[in-house]
Formats: C-alpha cells, sequence, structure tokens
C-alpha cells in the first residue's frame, strides 16, 4: 500500500497498539509471578522507576511523595496501585504535556491511598474529546476501575480544580494475599 493511504496510516496505529497492549500483558503476567516470590520489588521502588521513565521523555519532574510506613501488598492490589500511576502519567503526558505532575501515594489504616493530579491543559472544551476519539483509546481509565473493584479497591477520575485527579484507594483488608 502506498505510504499515503489512510488504511495504511490506521493498520499502523492498530498495530502500534496491539504491541503496546501485548508489552503490558506481559509486564503483567511478569508482575503477578513476581508478586508470589519474597524479593518483588516494593511498590514505592517501582513508581519512582516510572517516574524517573517520565522524566526521561522529557517531561518536567514529579513531585513524588509517600506518607505512612510502606507495605507489602496484595499482587492484585499492588498492580492495581502500579497501573494507575503508569496510567495516569501516560494521559498527563498525552493530554497535557510539560505541565507538572503530582503524585502521591498514602500508606494509613485503611489501606492505601494512591493521587496523582496533574495541571489540565489551556484548550477548547471539545478538543480533549477530539483527541481522545482520534487516538482510539479511551479505556486506560476504565480497565483501572475494574482493577481496583477486583481487589475491594475504589477509582475515581476527573477534573478538580484546575486539575486532572485520579484518585484510587485500595483497602487495608487486600493488603496479604489469600
Amino acid at each position: 500500500l502506498p505510504e499515503t493511504r489512510p488504511e495504511l496510516a490506521k493498520a499502523l496505529e492498530c498495530i502500534g497498539r496491539a504491541g503496546a497492549f501485548t508489552r503490558e500483558g506481559m509486564a503483567d503476567a511478569r508482575r503477578a509471578i513476581l508478586a508470589l516470590r519474597e524479593d518483588v520489588a516494593p511498590l514505592v521502588d517501582e513508581v519512582t522507576a516510572l517516574v524517573g521513565e517520565h522524566q526521561a521523555e522529557g517531561e518536567p519532574p514529579v513531585d513524588l511523595d509517600v506518607d505512612g510506613t510502606p507495605r507489602p501488598l496484595a499482587a492484585e492490589a499492588g498492580l492495581a496501585a502500579f497501573r494507575t500511576v503508569q496510567e495516569a502519567l501516560t494521559n498527563a503526558r498525552k493530554h497535557a504535556p510539560g505541565r507538572p505532575v503530582r503524585c502521591r501515594l498514602d500508606y494509613t489504616a485503611d489501606g492505601l491511598t494512591v493521587t496523582v493530579t496533574n495541571q489540565l491543559p489551556v484548550r477548547s472544551p471539545d478538543s480533549g474529546r477530539a483527541a481522545l476519539a482520534s487516538s482510539g483509546a479511551g479505556y486506560g481509565l476504565a480497565g483501572l476501575g475494574e482493577r481496583a473493584a477486583l481487589c475491594g479497591g475504589t477509582l475515581t477520575a476527573g477534573p478538580e480544580d484546575g486539575h486532572w485527579r485520579v484518585h484510587l484507594h485500595v483497602p487495608a483488608s487486600a493488603r496479604m494475599s489469600s
């Protein structure tokens, strides 16, 4: 197919997304297997690495805060927390490039709360919907909500005070694997 044909561009986009989904699935499988081992990297270390990758791609520094005493989580809860940070950073880079991001992990007696916020981009209200529709994306947050529910948690995402906020809460009962 000539490179100017729209079918080729769409096919290449689909292939790229399929590759990304495959890499994510393999990473999930590796994390699930590693979660069964005692020497698995703590969530804080994994999130710190994600933040480093985000910044290495030319984005501004992420303000990472960890409150409370980090502790091991059930595999499902740890994966939900990791994926929440990963998706929030990806969305910030995609929809608000160059804008500051804040990530907070808050360990309490009630469980773990993950909050990621970034400044909203300055653009027309419809431009975000158009960009989302043209990207073929839009399932990331829904998938995160499903992951949260699997471990008894909740996920909310939306605009708040000039920022986009993604908020995950995993209950303390999800801390220990059964």
